[in-house]
């Protein structure tokens, strides 16, 4: 591994992949927070968006930062962001276990015929 310089440019996909994360975290607690506050359809209709945001999203975020984790590590110095791309990884993690966890939570709400 090889010491940032100052001369070092952050790895393009180091940063989208941290946005990418951002934006499946923020969709999935907005819509696993207000499930106990909503209607069948509203339900339906958020539980759908963050199905569809959230399955393509926190992947997305986790292959983004692998590929700008393998990008850095072969660049010999060229590239940084390392930690940046880690980021964006964990980000997408909990992207996808808040899509989960919606997914389990929704399951319980038709099982017990809340929906």
């Amino acid at each position: 591994m090889v010491r940032p310089t100052e001369n070092q440019t952050t790895h393009p996909r180091a940063v989208p992949s941290v946005l990418v994360g951002v934006f499946s975290v923020v969709v999935g607690l907005a819509s696993v927070a207000t499930i106990g506050f909503l209607n069948a359809s509203s339900f339906f209709f958020l539980g759908t968006l963050f199905l569809i945001l959230g399955a393509l999203a926190g992947p997305y975020a986790i292959s983004l930062s692998r590929q700008a984790v393998k990008g850095i590590d072969s660049s010999n110095g060229v590239y940084g962001g390392r930690s940046t791309a880690q980021k964006g990884r964990i980000l997408g993690i909990i992207g996808v276990v808040l899509w989960i966890a919606l997914i389990i939570i929704g399951i319980i709400r038709l099982a017990r015929g809340d929906v």
